[in-house]
């Protein structure tokens, strides 16, 4: 078999016409709803959506916040899917949160406190891209 390498001028193109595929490299942390981690009313998220303790705690909702920078390709609302080397949080979650301003590249997943079926134990790189 004959390896063939592509230009610079032809990988540019690929890029240019398939971004979408590519997605955004970020770093997964997770949250929970509680004063200290959120605000007086850890029950309400950015976009007025009023988290259910009983669903979370099911895990019948997958939601996320997103660290502000990443609202200039994403929006409240939008399904993403998460390609992590956590298998447990890969899938599709729903953009409901934004973090502190003080993170970028960044998103976290909201969990019930007492979850332990995510094994989140530190924070990992992930790729994200809307569905």
């Amino acid at each position: 078999y004959k390896i063939m390498k592509a230009s610079e001028e032809e990988l540019s193109e690929w890029y240019m016409d398939s971004p979408e595929e590519i997605g955004d490299t970020v770093l997964i942390t997770w949250y929970n709803p509680c004063e200290s981690q959120c605000d007086s009313d850890p029950l309400v998220t950015a976009d007025m959506s009023v988290i259910d303790l009983e669903e979370l705690k099911n895990r019948d909702i997958r939601w996320i916040a997103v660290s502000r920078d990443l609202l200039e390709t994403y929006s409240m609302g939008d399904t993403i899917i998460i390609d992590s080397p956590n298998q447990k949080v890969n899938g599709e979650w729903v953009i409901h949160d934004v973090m502190n301003k003080r993170f970028t590249k960044r998103i976290d997943l909201l969990v019930s406190e007492d979850d332990t079926h995510y094994e989140l134990r530190m924070p990992k790189m992930a790729t994200i891209k809307k569905v």
